[in-house]
This record gives structure tokens, C-alpha cells and sequence, in this order.
């Protein structure tokens, strides 16, 4: 019996129901870096759609006008980073290497 269920518990939270949120609920949000249920513990702004598109310098400086319990940290599109949350980093993810002079990819937000 134990057996079975360390398998159902393995099971369970690689599908992501163990905190009843399904696997797909972020695909339908179409971004899949952004945990629905995390920020809302959080103060201040959560994210910033609008800067998309934007210098990462400026978007750097808006977010940490906009939330002054933040930090914004400039990094590559492609760029390993931890999976944990904290409430006080917002990652701005840029399109090329030369992370300070490109444009952000996709939607600052705490985490």
C-alpha cells in the first residue's frame, strides 16, 4: 500500500494537482513562466506587459519606480535561472546577449 501511494503522490505533484492548479493552466495564459497562484502574496505592481518591446535599461528603471520593493535584474532571453519566488525580483528578459542595449522578450513580473 505504501507503494502505491508514493506513486499516486509522485504522480500527482509532477502533474501539478497536488496544489490544485492543472499542468496546462499556464500554456492557456501563454506564458509559461508565469505561476498564476504565486504573486498573489506579494505588494505593489505584480507585472508589466507594457514594457515589452522596451529598452531593458528603462524598463529596469520603470519597474523599480513602479514597485519600490523590487529589484529588477537584466538578463538574456535564454538564460538559466533559479525556479524559486521571491517577491522582491522582477527578471527582465532581453532578446540578445548584449543585455543592456536590447529590447525586453516578454512580461516583467514578480517572482
Amino acid at each position: 500500500m505504501k507503494r502505491a501511494t508514493a506513486a499516486a503522490f509522485a504522480l500527482t505533484a509532477a502533474t501539478g494537482l497536488i496544489v490544485g492548479i492543472p499542468a496546462t493552466a499556464n500554456a492557456a495564459s501563454g506564458d509559461r513562466n508565469a505561476p498564476a497562484h504565486q504573486g498573489a502574496e506579494c505588494e505593489g505592481k505584480q507585472n508589466w506587459p507594457e514594457l515589452v518591446g522596451t529598452n531593458a535599461e528603462k524598463a529596469k528603471r520603470t519597474i523599480e519606480a513602479e514597485n519600490p520593493r523590487v529589484t529588477a535584474v537584466i538578463i538574456s532571453e535564454n538564460a538559466l535561472v533559479t525556479s524559486d519566488f521571491r517577491c522582491d525580483r522582477v527578471r527582465v528578459h532581453t532578446e540578445a546577449e548584449d543585455d543592456r542595449t536590447t529590447t525586453v522578450a516578454r512580461t516583467p513580473r514578480v517572482g
